[in-house]
């Protein structure tokens, strides 16, 4: 399930902390591995690490997007929220919470 592991079984064992490893009948070695399973466990690390990359250079666009949401969001309109009735701090929490959904239109929290 994890791109690249009949690359590198023993090293993700190692990492994850496993204390009793898999029995070599159980598991295939990468050189025993059939051809086929071995280029599709090769095409989900390149898939995994394109889109790694492809995260990390997005990143700071990302970061400076998701911050001027947060600070319109945030940016108070109207009178103060301690002054507020209960039925009106309930309606600018609803906004708020609408206006820092996610691209995808999921609000915070789900």
């Amino acid at each position: 399930m994890l791109p690249g592991y009949t690359f590198n079984r023993r090293f993700m064992e190692q990492m994850m902390g496993v204390k009793e490893r898999l029995a070599e009948a159980t598991a295939v070695a990468p050189a025993r591995a059939p051809f086929r399973r071995r280029l599709l466990d090769a095409l989900r690390l390149a898939a995994s690490v394109a889109g790694l990359a492809a995260n990390y250079l997005r990143l700071r666009s990302k970061t400076a997007a998701f911050q001027q949401r947060l600070e319109d969001a945030l940016r108070t309109r109207g009178p103060a929220l301690p002054a507020l009735p209960p039925d009106r701090l309930v309606a600018a929490f609803q906004g708020s919470r609408t206006a820092l959904a996610d691209p995808l239109g999921r609000p915070l929290g789900q």
